[in-house]
């Protein structure tokens, strides 16, 4: 069970100086803001208590808003972090096993892959591609899904339609 805390009504200030947590809506959380009541005037709103805090002199630019509050704070002692001078080991020296080396082998003449040249108007399935591949000018101009629509391409650039020759 939920224990629910109303907000007092923004145009009642509190009676007393010190931080208050404001709503601001849903979308934007709820920040603490400084109240000073021998002014009646509000502080900036910040997320952090700490800021709140540190700006409790700034005056805030926003109209008072709906608050709760105030927020008891504990003060907290910071201890400085003494530095410890500690020994480290010295490194390892690690000595590398020498390993013979290999001259490089001397190959013959390099193998070379022919390459299959088909003549413009050719229609072909490319596996690596997954598609129907249309030769022209020397190169492979369309990959289509189908060789119908490789046949269609040909014919719309002006290649005669009775040279056109499909490979399956």
């Amino acid at each position: 069970m939920t224990k629910v805390v109303a907000f007092n009504s923004a145009d009642v200030n509190p009676a007393h100086t010190g931080i208050y947590i404001v709503q601001r809506g849903d979308k934007l959380g709820t920040p603490f803001r400084w109240f000073n009541a021998e002014t009646g005037q509000w502080g900036r709103c910040e997320y952090i208590l700490e800021d709140c805090i540190a700006a409790k002199d700034a005056k805030g630019v926003l109209p008072p808003l709906p608050w709760r509050g105030p927020v008891k704070v504990q003060k907290q002692e910071v201890q400085p972090l003494e530095l410890v001078n500690t020994p480290t080991p010295a490194p390892m020296v690690v000595k590398t096993a020498k390993v013979a080396t290999s001259k490089p082998v001397k190959t013959t003449k390099s193998v070379k892959v022919s390459v299959t040249k088909h003549p413009d108007g050719t229609i072909f399935f490319r596996e690596d591609r997954q598609k129907w591949v249309a030769m022209l000018n020397g190169k492979q101009e369309a990959a289509r899904p189908t060789a119908d629509a490789c046949k269609a391409f040909l014919v719309k650039k002006g290649f005669d339609s009775k040279l056109i020759n499909v490979i399956v």
